[in-house]
């Protein structure tokens, strides 16, 4: 039981690993607001509350790319402003014949035509705040907090590393110990 507990735990630890590191390939790898891709899909960090409370400040939102003909009006989706150099979300109001979409957002009321082209993904799913938390580790002081993090991981494990193999250590001792107790009273038997 112990060993299975042991197994989850480790694979628990290396999923959390591996979703920090690609947490961070989405927050370093995004330029100038533009969604990052990942396979399928685009992630971008909102940094505006236009679409609350479905997509909030600070969300990290990820949208499946799809073609502009699977679109449908209500449909949310991250698009590229070029004049503004950012990705947003937005609702889709209508679907032009001319390759292009009116977009609006939930919280603002102007409508913007845009081109099926700057469709960066269909909207999915949101991760609530991951986004600021992401974009603190990647400033300085972030930096420091993360690397003293991992730091921090890395002394646990080995303490609990060595925990184990003192514990491995004294129950093979009790078993030698009980096992020449029980030889020493053989020999003493044996002696009478």
């Amino acid at each position: 039981m112990k060993r299975v507990l042991n197994l989850i735990t480790d694979i628990l630890i290396a999923l959390l690993i591996a979703a920090i590191i690609v947490s961070f390939y989405f927050v370093l790898t995004s330029k100038q607001g533009k969604a990052t891709p990942f396979f399928m899909y685009r992630v971008y960090i909102n940094k505006v509350d236009h679409m609350a409370p479905t997509i909030e400040y600070g969300d990290m939102v990820v949208g499946k790319i799809v073609d502009a003909k699977d679109l449908k009006e209500n449909d949310i989706v991250i698009y590229y402003n070029e004049s503004i150099k950012t990705s947003f979300a937005s609702r889709i109001q209508k679907i032009n014949d001319n390759n292009t979409v009116v977009v609006e957002s939930d919280n603002v009321s102007s409508e913007e035509t845009i081109k099926t082209s700057q469709i960066d993904g269909k909207f999915m799913i949101r991760l609530h705040l991951v986004g600021l938390i992401l974009a603190f580790f990647t400033t300085p002081r972030g930096t420091v907090v993360l690397v003293l993090l991992l730091i921090l991981l890395i002394i646990i494990g080995v303490i609990i590393n060595i925990l184990r193999t003192e514990r491995r250590k004294d129950k093979d001792e009790a078993k030698k110990n009980k096992e020449n107790k029980k030889n020493k009273e053989k020999v003493e038997v044996v002696k009478k």
